[in-house]
């Protein structure tokens, strides 16, 4: 009997395990690609919902997904940022495969603007806590853009002395070694090791996504030179269609408004360039593929450039289903040029330069970078990033030739750990190795650790902590360490209106040019200091962000108060210097020069507002953007040297201005096209007193008595669109042909036009 029981308790275990063993065969698939209704390209990490659930899966960099999904009728939500919602209702019977591809439709407001930078995820700018800016490459291609200083430029509160970037005053000229705002390619680093500046025109302004500014200390995120802000470039990567761009322009410099200043004859300085960008899918296999030429004659005498630029971007996916991809991308640029440093004096020799100060150089920079990517099933993503970046620089002036190599590696881990979690965590390393006659051969690492948490509560507050340490050396010195945090808050008050505070810490280590340089430029004396320390500093903002709907027209208003503070502030600072010990010295044979040193501290207070908007009015396409920003950057304590050194005893900093508007409107109308873009800053107040003396730049303190009354520049475009392939545009800067100065000798161009064709299938 007992054996019988035992064979009907068999019999059920066996049958129980078939019915389970055969449950999964009777889950239904539902699957499909997800599509920019507008671009027609696949979408990344849309979030597919089923029934409401936290969580589901998200699509590949292809834009698929897949869903395996009981029997039944269900809900689905596609859900992307800057995106409206998608929801669609479904019966699955067992077993059954449901093809279902779906099209996103992007939100038109300003306030939907997606960016990645402020935490390595893609956000609603409107959720962000810190202040951002974002350029479409629409801006850079109706410009005429031949430098991407240009673009960055229009963004208020963000100015470019020669290419030293400022963000709000944080900055001013430093001979160019050494930036607080960090340049990020595709969010990897783009700084040389040496002089630690950046190369604007190296950027593949061709093949550009967009363009992120975060304005405040961001070391938290990023680390070193991220102490007044961060400016990231994203290149683009191919959609469903094939596309192929191709650019043409050539244009003159007219003549400046004050006929001394013009040393050519009847035959204007010209310049032309040309560009071309194609990407494609070919396959498995992700292709992106760039050039740029650039020859301008200069509006100064020997001051010539000429330059050559070629990227090559590859993405290629492994296996059928998985989100694993591997790839590289790749910059080369050749450049030959004159650089140009002092004047003669400021009438006919204004656009001149002595003879013994010309120099010319030649040099490549290279930028090599492999990565993998890894998206998993449930939205986490990981990345393993490297770049190698070469720079080298030959010159007739062989005591100034220079060349440096940097190998930079980061590994990034994104999750969503539970609904509106973000996770990033990742570690960093660096090592350069940098030789000029300048400063001899040195080399220079760092690595960190980084991890930031992003928290949304009830769809309407948003929490936001970073963490990092970061470590530091130069040739054999002592390890320096430095920890930083970050923090900030957002809070969404009512329909379109948005409440933002932050604080966050940052820090910049010398660069090796700032502690070793040792050299003359025409009469100047540039001394080195080894005991230079790093600078750090914090900046805090409070800030508003209200939606604004009138008609069509749709955008925002912001208004943001900031205060910024730095500690051993890195400032160049004239004086004399012993020549063996490289000590401020008044004794016989020291010398009077120049010298990077750590000031007194320093704070930086001001107020940014700025009024962007895009719409219709009437049967006219129109977007305006208004930017103002007042700022107070003043040294603390009593640091004579600095003080002495400076035109004024106006406490605000060297090379900074109060005061910055800026303004562009855009409008269209069937195949036509017009736009203005309008830069006031005013006068430079403070600058190196030397300059004035007559020794340096003749005619300076005359010239600046007359002139410094501040900088307006007005630039117009207009264009029409003969096809959807082709457009022809002209762009004349500078339509006023107003005489604007950024740092001291340095005037700008004068009117210059350009005629500009655009063919893109």
């Amino acid at each position: 009997m007992l054996f019988k029981y035992f064979r009907v308790f068999i019999v059920l275990i066996l049958i129980s395990q078939a019915a389970f063993a055969q449950k999964p065969t009777q889950k239904g698939t539902l699957k499909g690609v997800i599509t920019d209704l507008v671009t027609k390209e696949t979408m990344v990490g849309v979030n597919v919902i089923i029934d409401n659930a936290v969580t589901g899966t998200v699509t590949d960099v292809n834009g698929e997904y897949t869903l395996q999904i009981k029997p039944g009728r269900h809900k689905v939500t596609y859900k992307f940022v800057g995106y409206s919602d998608r929801v669609k209702f479904f019966s699955l019977k067992p077993g059954e495969e449901m093809i279902e591809d779906v099209k996103m439709k992007p939100e038109s407001k300003e306030l939907d603007a997606v960016v990645v930078t402020a935490g390595k995820f893609e956000q609603k700018i409107s959720d962000v806590t810190v202040s951002i800016n974002v350029i479409k490459p629409s801006v850079i291609e109706n410009n005429n853009t031949t430098d991407i200083k240009t673009a960055i430029n229009k963004i208020p509160g963000v100015n470019i002395i020669e290419d030293q970037p400022n963000i709000r005053g944080g900055t001013g000229w430093s001979f160019g070694a050494g930036s607080r705002v960090l340049l990020l390619v595709d969010d990897l680093p783009l700084i040389a090791v040496g002089a630690g500046d950046t190369k604007f025109h190296f950027l593949p302004v061709e093949n550009i996504s967009q363009l992120e500014v975060i304005k405040g200390a961001s070391s938290a995120m990023f680390g070193s030179s991220a102490l007044n802000g961060v400016i990231n470039i994203r290149t683009a990567y191919p959609g469903i269609q094939p596309v192929t761009k191709f650019s043409i322009f050539s244009g003159f410099y007219m003549n400046p408004r004050r006929s001394e200043l013009k040393w050519w004859g009847n035959q204007p300085p010209l310049f032309t360039g040309t560009s071309f960008l194609h990407s494609r899918k070919i396959g498995k296999l992700d292709l992106v593929t760039g050039a740029n030429v650039l020859v301008d004659a200069g509006y100064r005498e020997n001051n010539n450039d000429q330059r050559f630029r070629y990227n090559l971007n590859l993405r290629y996916k492994l296996g059928k289903k998985d989100g694993l991809y591997v790839g590289i991308n790749s910059n080369i640029q050749w450049v030959n040029r004159k650089g140009f440093f002092i004047w003669i004096d400021k009438d006919a020799g204004a656009y001149r330069q002595p003879a013994n100060s010309i120099n010319e150089f030649s040099g490549w920079r290279i930028t090599v970078d492999p990565y993998i990517e890894y998206f998993g099933k449930n939205g986490g993503k990981q990345s393993l990033k490297f770049r190698y970046y070469r720079n080298t620089n030959d010159t007739k002036n062989v005591s100034q030739s220079n060349a440096s190599h940097t190998l930079y590696g980061q590994y990034n881990y994104h999750k969503v750990l539970w609904k509106n979690t973000n996770v990033s965590l990742g570690t960093s390393v660096l090592w350069g190795i940098s030789e000029a006659r300048l400063f001899g051969t040195h080399t220079s690492m760092n690595t960190s650790l980084y991890a930031q948490l992003d928290q949304k509560f009830l769809n309407k507050i948003s929490l936001s902590f970073g963490i990092r340490g970061e470590g530091f050396m130069i040739d054999d010195e002592p390890l320096k360490l430095t920890p930083v945090i970050r923090s900030g808050v957002n809070i969404e008050l009512a329909k379109y209106t948005f409440l933002r505070a932050s604080f966050g810490q940052g820090y910049r280590y010398p660069s090796i040019a700032e502690k070793y340089t040792r050299t003359v430029i025409d009469i100047v004396n540039i001394f080195p200091n080894p005991d230079i320390q790093p600078e750090k500093g914090w900046s805090a903002e409070l800030g508003l962000r209200q939606g604004i709907q009138v008609g069509r027209l749709n955008g925002f208003l912001d208004v943001a108060g900031f205060w910024m503070e730095y500690q051993n502030m890195m400032e160049f600072t004239f004086n004399n210097y012993d020549t063996v010990t490289f000590k401020p010295s008044m004794a016989a044979g020291s010398k009077p020069g120049f010298q990077s040193q750590n000031i007194s501290n320093a704070r930086i207070l001001g107020v940014d507002v700025m009024l962007l908007a895009q719409g219709k009015l009437s049967s006219l396409n129109l977007a305006f953007g208004l930017g103002y920003t007042y700022s107070h950057p003043v040294a603390l304590g009593n640091d004579s040297a600095y003080n002495l050194s400076k035109t004024s005893s106006d406490p605000i900093l060297k090379y900074r201005f109060y005061h910055s508007f800026k303004a562009n409107v855009e409008v269209s109308y069937k195949g036509f096209s017009t736009g203005l873009d309008f830069d006031y800053s005013s006068n430079m107040v403070n600058i190196d007193k030397i300059f004035e003396s007559g020794l340096i730049l003749k005619g300076l303190k005359e010239y600046r008595e007359e002139h410094n009354k501040g900088n307006i520049n007005l630039d117009w475009r207009v264009s029409y669109q003969f096809t959807v392939e082709s457009k022809v545009s002209i762009i004349v800067k500078n339509l006023l042909n107003n005489e604007n100065m950024g740092r001291p000798g340095d005037i700008a161009a004068p009117r210059n036009i350009a005629l500009q064709y655009s063919l893109s299938f």
